[in-house]
C-alpha cells in the first residue's frame, strides 16, 4: 500500500480469501471524505482520479493471497491497464466511499507477475464507479527502465463534441496545490491538450508512493 498522503483507504471491513493460497478473493474497504482534505477540488468535491486511486486495496488483497512469498520483496508494482466508468456526482465531505475489490486471476508471463481484478465503488446505495477490467504487474526494477515514452499527439480518432451521458458541469482548473500537477500547457488543440510538469527530487508525491520505490502515482 502507498504511504500518506496517497494512503486513501481508511479501513478494511472484510476479506473473503484464503491467506497464502494464491487463489482469488474479495476485499471490502471504506474511505471517508472529510472537510479540508488535501485533494478536494475548487467545488469542494473529491476529484475523479482520487476516487479511482482510493480503490487501492487490491495490493493488500494480493499480498494476503501470498504474492510476497513468491516475489520476496524483489519486485515493484505498476498498474498496467484499466477501464473505468464514473456514475453520478463527485463525492463530497461527509460521504463514505465503499469499495468491493475482487481479484479474478493471476499468473506469470515473461518474468512479470500479473494479476487481474475488478471493483465497484458506492456512496450509500448509489453507485459511483465501476472498474470492470484492471490489471497490475509486479516487475523487476530493470523492466520499468525499458518502457519508452509514448507520444500521443498523433491521435487516431477525430475530435467530437458528443458525449454518451448528459454534459457534465464545468469545474475550474485546480488551485495551485498538491493536486495541481502541471506547470504549463504546451499544446492545446480541438480534442487534445498536452501539459508539462518539472520533476524535482523533493516533490511531495515521491514519499506518497511505495516504500523504496520513488515514483509519481498514476491513477
Amino acid at each position: 500500500m502507498p504511504a500518506p498522503p496517497m494512503l486513501l483507504a481508511d479501513r478494511v471491513t472484510g476479506i473473503a480469501a484464503a491467506p497464502g493460497s494464491m487463489g482469488t478473493g474479495t476485499i471490502w474497504t471504506e474511505t471517508d471524505v472529510v472537510d479540508g482534505a488535501w485533494y478536494l477540488d475548487p467545488a469542494g468535491r473529491m476529484p475523479a482520479g482520487i476516487i479511482s486511486e482510493a480503490g487501492q486495496a487490491d495490493l493488500l488483497l494480493i499480498s494476503w493471497l501470498g504474492v510476497d512469498l513468491l516475489t520476496k520483496g524483489e519486485r515493484i508494482y505498476r498498474l498496467l491497464g484499466c477501464e473505468i466508468t464514473y456514475h453520478g456526482s463527485l463525492p463530497e465531505p461527509g460521504n463514505t466511499l465503499r469499495y468491493q475489490i475482487t481479484i479474478d486471476g493471476h499468473g506469470e508471463h515473461d518474468g512479470i507477475r500479473l494479476f487481474f481484478f475488478h471493483y465497484d465503488c458506492y456512496v450509500g446505495d448509489e453507485l459511483k464507479l465501476t472498474g470492470p477490467e484492471w490489471s497490475g504487474g509486479l516487475l523487476h526494477r530493470r523492466r520499468t527502465r525499458q518502457h519508452r515514452r509514448r507520444d500521443l499527439s498523433n491521435r487516431h480518432s477525430p475530435p467530437t463534441s458528443s458525449l454518451p451521458h448528459p454534459r457534465p458541469a464545468g469545474t475550474r482548473t485546480p488551485k495551485p496545490s498538491q493536486i495541481h500537477l502541471f506547470d504549463k500547457v504546451s499544446d492545446l488543440r480541438e480534442g487534445y491538450v498536452k501539459t508539462e510538469l518539472s520533476i524535482h527530487e523533493d516533490d511531495w508525491f515521491f514519499d506518497g508512493h511505495f516504500k523504496n520505490d520513488r515514483a509519481c502515482r498514476g491513477p
